[in-house]
């Protein structure tokens, strides 16, 4: 609970970058920098469908079925196995589908919804010295979420998008290294994505 509620408040989402056990397993699959770019919005609606059908399935449980675990049994066990199944299984499927390891992460995944919500108050954040920025793009190129981090550079913001996972990939390939994160205030705003 607090590396996804609390935690995005101060580190953004560090947790899909660094501690996402189903990333992990993405980021070894051959499509790491996406070329055409992220799908229309219309498509992003299918993690917060997934994120309703997984919370009323557990307030089914909860409330009608009066399922109260005490502790990890062998039932347990089995729904853990085959929750992280389906989680792996349409992660990779999506990655290959769309050759775009971060696939899930953009369109299915159910635990977005929540660390968008507050990453947006997130202090901690890239920024870049548009003074210095030669506008290689480089950044936005190698950014696995489709950010538009050039552009945020141009206009003297912070990286604001809530779409940023952290993974601090545009700070190491900046030839100029201008980019680093920083700890600020500044809520919400515009985002800027590469899309088809």
């Amino acid at each position: 609970m607090i590396a996804k509620v609390a935690g995005p408040i101060l580190f953004s989402r560090g947790y899909c970058g660094w501690a996402c056990w189903t990333a992990m397993v993405l980021d070894l699959l051959p499509y790491k920098q996406n070329k055409k770019g992220r799908l229309s919005t219309k498509w992003e609606f299918m993690r917060y469908a997934h994120f309703g059908v997984s919370l009323s399935l557990v307030l089914i449980s909860w409330f009608f079925f009066e399922y109260r675990p005490t502790g990890m049994g062998n039932s347990e066990l089995v729904l853990l196995a085959v929750g992280n199944m389906f989680y792996y299984t349409s992660a990779i499927i999506l990655a290959f589908a769309l050759k775009d390891n971060r696939a899930f992460c953009k369109y299915l995944c159910p635990i977005t919804v929540i660390l968008k919500l507050t990453s947006r108050l997130s202090l901690l954040k890239i920024e870049g010295d548009k003074n210095t920025c030669t506008q290689c793009g480089k950044c936005t190129k190698n950014c696995p979420m489709d950010i538009n981090i050039l552009e945020y550079v141009k206009q003297g913001k912070r990286v604001l998008s809530t779409e940023c996972i952290f993974c601090l990939t545009c700070t190491t390939v900046c030839s100029e290294n201008i980019l680093d994160a920083t700890f600020k205030l500044d809520i919400g705003g515009k985002e800027l994505i590469i899309r088809q």
